[in-house]
């Protein structure tokens, strides 16, 4: 729920600050991601630190030691972008004009304790980000629930011994060109690659028949209205809990409204005995979800 989300607010700038010097140079024996330190974070060295796919970043790394200790350890392993997912290529749900979804693949590691307890926020959604193509930001872009979603690592606290991995499909504008994970201008940035293009059509010329075409009658074909697929979409977070502590969808409570999305996180409903739990028909494009 966003209410949980929004605490790593005051998660520090020392975690999107380079602590090592100017330099970024690999032959440097100290980690050139985030460090933790006991005086203010120097802001000497690149501010966004430029990535490829597939290259390693970490966050929350003791200085002296060595890059394996940091608290988060974490690749993205992929991005594309221009996915066509069904909710949206129906109708069922909107996409805003001029966006697309970018998805982005994430594995993430976390050492088995953390040397500084707000660690576990430094990849929640709040933080990322993308570039649009006239180099406007677009912070805290929507997730894409019409696609396949599995967002754990950017939707939850991260523990520490654990890997993870997730792939997050985002809406962004159509051509934006960088993906970002920063706090006040520091953190790291990964280009989006251009979309792959489609081979060209092979097509075949008509051969006229010399048999005569024949007219078949019409027949009226029925169609009945589908349950709103959005609704049935199950909880992300199987393992979760209500607000009162109970497992989740357990309560037998019956779902009357939907938590404002401006103060908790899509798909969070409210039920009969006023408690805050799962509701899938609070999701963007379900059937009680906040205009």
């Amino acid at each position: 729920m966003r209410s949980k989300i929004v605490v790593a607010a005051a998660l520090s700038l020392s975690f999107f600050t380079a602590g090592c010097g100017a330099s970024d140079s690999t032959e440097s024996e100290q980690p050139q991601d985030s460090v933790v330190q006991s005086t203010s974070p120097t802001t000497e060295a690149s501010p966004i630190r430029k990535k490829a796919i597939g290259e390693e970043a970490a966050a929350g790394c003791v200085e002296g030691a060595s890059r394996e200790t940091c608290d988060v350890r974490f690749t993205i392993t992929s991005i594309t972008r221009g996915e066509s997912c069904s909710a949206y290529s129906t109708g069922i749900l909107e996409m805003p004009a001029n966006h697309e979804v970018v998805r982005f693949d994430i594995e993430a590691e976390t050492a088995a304790e953390f040397s500084y307890a707000q660690a576990n926020g430094v990849l929640l959604t709040q933080y990322w980000s993308v570039v649009d193509a006239d180099g406007f930001m677009v912070k805290d872009p929507d997730i894409a629930t019409g696609c396949d979603v599995d967002a754990n690592v950017v939707y939850k606290f991260l523990e520490p011994g654990t890997k993870q991995r997730s792939s997050v499909p985002i809406i962004a504008p159509v051509g934006a060109t960088t993906l970002r994970l920063s706090e006040q201008g520091h953190g790291w940035e990964w280009e989006i690659p251009a979309a792959a293009e489609a081979p060209p059509a092979v097509t075949t010329p008509q051969v006229e028949s010399p048999v005569e075409p024949t007219v078949q009658e019409w027949t009226p074909i029925t169609t009945t209205v589908a349950q709103n697929p959005v609704d049935s979409r199950p909880n992300p977070y199987p393992n979760s809990q209500d607000s009162f502590g109970r497992d989740t969808g357990t309560s037998g409570a019956t779902l009357v409204g939907c938590g404002d999305w401006s103060e908790y996180q899509p798909g969070t409903g409210i039920y009969s005995d006023g408690s805050l739990d799962y509701a899938a028909e609070c999701l963007p494009g379900g059937s009680m979800a906040p205009n």
